[in-house]
């Protein structure tokens, strides 16, 4: 960055620089977590891992994966993680129990990516309902907008402001968390941890 740039021009590459550095070192550390989540995988289907064996290893995943989770804010690698990983407990010796195992271990994870989705719906709501109040302005200003027209914005308005709208929004959100417990009761946890 030479010194005789404006400010605004070492700025700008400065973001550039810092955004170029952060997909260098984030995607190193999703290839690692992924290559990490693969060899459990394997693992979890040799016959000679103990159970013990297997929820350490576990543990140690998912603190990895709620480590990315805080720090890069991002659910799609960690919701593809949690989905092998939990395929993967699935096909585990049943009285290893790892399936509650797991459900027990990425219980926060989960919350804490539903609050996260949630958060974008609920902005995306806003949004939207700001743009609808902008746009009822803005055709105040003109005189021939048609009384068609004019309804279907009041209409639109209408339902964007009201508790339906935010309630669907809210209910999108759970159609698209993917199943953690198993059918059959309350989780169990069946190891100190």
């Amino acid at each position: 960055m030479a010194s005789t740039a404006r400010p605004s021009a070492i700025l700008r590459e400065a973001r550039e620089e810092s955004d170029e550095l952060c997909g260098i070192i984030e995607s190193k550390l999703v290839r690692r977590i992924t290559d990490q989540v693969s060899g459990y995988v394997l693992r979890c289907d040799v016959a000679s891992q103990t159970k013990a064996e297997l929820q350490s290893e576990l543990k140690i995943l998912i603190r990895q994966i709620v480590d990315y989770d805080w720090i890069a804010n991002k659910n799609a690698p960690v919701e593809r993680w949690l989905v092998e990983l939990r395929e993967c407990t699935r096909q585990c010796r049943p009285d290893f129990g790892m399936t509650r195992y797991f459900a027990a271990m990425a219980r926060d994870l989960y919350a804490r990516m539903t609050e996260r989705r949630l958060a974008v719906r609920m902005g995306a709501l806003s949004s939207a309902r700001d743009q609808a109040l902008r746009t009822d302005r803005m055709a105040e200003q003109l005189a021939d907008v048609s009384h068609d027209l004019a309804e279907r914005i009041e209409r639109n308005i209408d339902y964007l402001c009201s508790p339906e709208a935010s309630d669907a929004a809210a209910f999108e959100e759970w159609e698209d968390m993917p199943e953690l417990e198993e059918p059959g009761g309350p989780i169990v946890l069946e190891a100190e941890f």
